[in-house]
């Protein structure tokens, strides 16, 4: 029976730490993607603002 009380507690810890790296991922991921998003529109906008000024310059 020890050995099958072993094995249930191992399940547990097992599936407690597959929801908390899921969780983890789940949460990186949606931070990832967000981040992205806001250097691609920070970046348009810097390279934008260079374009213009640069325009404005040779005018």
């Amino acid at each position: 029976m020890k050995i099958l009380n072993n094995f249930r507690g191992g399940a547990k810890n097992l599936s407690r730490m597959m929801l908390n790296s899921a969780l983890w991922g789940m949460a990186f991921g949606a931070g990832y993607k967000f981040g992205n998003s806001m250097a691609k529109r920070i970046d348009s906008g810097i390279s934008n603002g260079i374009r213009s000024a640069i325009l404005s310059k040779d005018e």
